[in-house]
């Protein structure tokens, strides 16, 4: 394939100012000198291309349904796929999520256009990680017959940011621990790096004192997360020692 590489990120929704991992996953792949594509979807009924000033390009396809956020593309969304691979030839297609129906078309057609599937399992159904119900189970059942008999035997990679997430996620869709790669995607160094001033700004900002131990929460603000089990657990310690915060970002 040489050293420069092309390369597809298919996700569901992207938003460059969110900072999400398939930013700076595009990002970080095109300094490395990668042609970079980022497929999502758009609101128009015909596909739209857009370059950005990182170097990386965005290509909106058209969808007829959103389901549990997983978008189902349209007529023409499937048909601008199917005529990108056979244009552009990819070398590398990485899913994020493999089990959703946009990486699912890219899949079917990876024996037919000759390029590797690689990418994660983070469900946008939320089933492994949430309370179970009959809904929940036939969802997951679902995702469970298309890993097994689709993404399993035509991926090569399936990344996972700690041992424990991979064998779960092993343990869960039945797959070979031996196909897993451990990288902590989304992690950017040179936004999360250390900086006291920083530090003792935002302090400064929310009202916190050099003392005080903050314990943080972020992600998403549902149920399933049982954020009051934090609450009460932190309750006592708090009561006894005001110097402990707890800080939730949503």
């Amino acid at each position: 394939m040489g050293d420069r590489m092309r390369i597809v990120i298919a996700v569901e929704e992207f938003n460059p100012s969110k900072g999400y991992l398939e930013y700076y996953l595009a990002r970080e792949l095109t300094k490395l000198g990668h042609k970079v594509y980022i497929f999502t979807f758009g609101c128009g009924k015909d596909a739209a291309r857009t370059m950005l000033n990182e170097g990386f390009e965005v290509i909106n396809v058209p969808y007829f349904a959103v389901i549990h956020g997983y978008h189902l593309p349209s007529f023409k969304g499937i048909v601008y796929i199917l005529n990108f691979n056979k244009t552009e030839k990819p070398n590398i297609i990485h899913c994020e999520p493999l089990d959703s129906p946009l990486s699912l078309i890219f899949i079917l057609c990876a024996r037919i256009f000759k390029y590797k599937i690689v990418g994660s399992i983070i469900t946008q159904l939320n089933l492994v990680f949430s309370p179970w119900g009959i809904k929940k189970k036939f969802l997951f059942s679902i995702s469970k017959i298309i890993v097994t008999h689709f993404v399993k035997k035509r991926s090569q990679i399936v990344f996972a940011k700690t041992e424990e997430l991979a064998r779960l996620i092993s343990r869960s869709y039945n797959i070979s621990l031996n196909k897993f790669r451990l990288i902590p995607l989304g992690c950017d160094p040179e936004l999360f790096k250390f900086d006291l001033n920083e530090r003792v700004i935002l302090r400064n900002k929310l009202g916190l004192c050099e003392s005080d131990v903050v314990i943080v929460y972020s992600g998403k603000l549902d149920c399933s997360k049982r954020l009051d089990l934090l609450v009460k657990a932190l309750s006592p310690i708090i009561s006894k020692n005001s110097r402990v915060k707890l800080l939730i970002i949503g």
